[in-house]
């Protein structure tokens, strides 16, 4: 398995039609190919989605989309600064929901 964490900005004032946006883009995601999970954290000022992959190919074939282009496009309005984004492979998983 493989991780994507994605951290932004938003700005506080546009933050309903950002989670709009971020709602829309989460029914999208979850039907690609070898998505597994996906938890989407949101802060006062600032968001973490964190997605899980079947397979690294999995990963950087979403990350490598034209959907993933197309959600940026329409978070970039809201954003304050340009998201960082990291990937990481899952090495140990332990969910209470999963035991």
């Amino acid at each position: 398995m493989f991780t994507r964490i994605v951290r932004g900005k938003l700005n506080p004032a546009n933050k309903m039609e950002a989670q709009e946006v971020i709602d829309s883009a989460i029914l999208k995601i979850k039907e690609q190919d070898g998505f597994l999970f996906l938890q989407y954290l949101e802060g006062q000022d600032d968001f973490i989605t964190i997605t899980t992959w079947a397979s690294q190919q999995d990963m950087e074939a979403f990350a490598n989309s034209s959907l993933i282009r197309e959600i940026r496009e329409s978070l970039k309005p809201y954003l304050t600064e340009e998201p960082i984004v990291r990937s990481y492979a899952v090495k140990t998983n332990i969910n209470a929901m999963w035991a």
